[in-house]
């Protein structure tokens, strides 16, 4: 089982959210609650309470959706270094919590809408201060901009985790085997 499972996922066979669920059988098996935890969090996502890995944390860049009715709509790039020194959380970075399928299929979308950004909305709170600050009443939202690479980077991350495990697992253990539960 151990080594069709390093075969699947070192030949890309098989997606991650389905190598994951199969390294899980195998984590149960060994009783490795750390390995059980990880494949758990990344399956289904992190909440709030749980620590994220570092893989998982990355810059983004803050775009103000401008519309006005004679240029119509555009996304300009806009400085909120002054207000990230005030807040507690930091603007220009981002924690992505979701499970790898989720990934997976943000990837495929974007892939296929031949798309390198994607956007995340603030709340409408920070989008008042934000055209308070910016005396521009035709700000209507400001995003962070998350560039898919790094969706591409948790993938290979997270594919990484696991098939070391499943290397070191085969190593001490090569005719370990499943039963059917």
């Amino acid at each position: 089982m151990i080594k069709e499972l390093i075969k699947d996922i070192s030949y890309d066979k098989i997606s991650l959210d389905q190598a994951l669920t199969r390294a899980k059988l195998i984590a149960y098996k060994i009783d490795n609650g750390e390995f059980i935890s990880w494949i758990n969090h990344e399956l289904n996502g992190y909440d709030d309470s749980s620590p994220v890995p570092e893989y998982r944390k990355f810059y983004c860049d803050i775009f103000a959706k401008v519309e006005n009715p004679y240029y119509g709509s555009r996304l300009t790039p806009i400085d909120l270094t002054e207000i990230n020194k005030q807040v507690d959380i930091n603007l220009y970075s981002y924690i992505h919590r979701s499970g790898i399928l989720n990934i997976e299929k943000n990837l495929i979308e974007a892939q296929n809408a031949n798309e390198q950004y994607g956007y995340i909305d603030f709340p409408i709170e920070i989008v008042k201060n934000v055209r308070d600050i910016f005396q521009n009443n035709d700000i209507s939202a400001v995003r962070k901009r998350i560039q898919f690479g790094n969706l591409n980077n948790i993938l290979n991350v997270a594919k990484q985790r696991p098939l070391d495990t499943l290397l070191e697992l085969n190593k001490a253990f090569p005719d370990l085997s499943l039963t059917p539960v």
